[in-house]
């Protein structure tokens, strides 16, 4: 998606931390990495990972402007169109916008995914790779969309950044 909106990240690199509970234990381990380096940490998390920001902005473990929280799941803030799209591609099945309610959709998910015998391993990181690519630039989550903002004011050089 960064490269359809024109975006370098060359120097940039996407790690899952796996769910709150392996997320504490990864995100301490890539501070002490970050620490006395050029390398900064961004996140980007579901809503339901609040808590945990808010300690780790009070232990310095983040800054203040280094996260942006979903209002719930990702996969919630997927158009509906594109994620049916993908699902069927992704997993050859032939599902309806009425298969997958607007939301909650992680458990719908899962459960059409273990009903049709299908794997879950890693659903989520494919999923939202193949939404990647197929949805419109227009169609961005908010969210998505102020990631891609905030990834491209520490990827260009200060000089050419257009200033409003």
């Amino acid at each position: 998606m960064a490269k359809r909106k024109k975006l370098a990240l060359d120097n940039i690199r996407l790690h899952p931390v796996h769910g709150k509970n392996k997320s504490r234990y990864n995100l301490d381990a890539w501070k002490v990495v970050a620490e006395g380096s050029q390398i900064r940490l961004l996140l980007f998390l579901d809503r339901s990972a609040e808590k945990e920001v808010v300690e780790l902005v009070k232990r310095d473990v983040i800054g203040r402007g280094d996260y942006i929280l979903l209002q719930g799941d990702l996969e919630d803030s997927y158009p509906l169109d594109s994620l049916i799209e993908a699902l069927n591609k992704l997993y050859e099945l032939k599902l309806t916008k009425g298969d997958v309610p607007i939301i909650p959709r992680v458990p719908i998910i899962e459960n059409i995914l273990i009903q049709n015998k299908k794997s879950k391993e890693h659903w989520k990181e494919k999923l939202a790779q193949e939404i990647a690519n197929r949805i419109p630039l227009g169609d961005l989550p908010k969210e998505v969309a102020d990631l891609l903002t905030l990834l491209k004011t520490h990827v260009e050089p200060e000089s050419s950044r257009v200033s409003s």
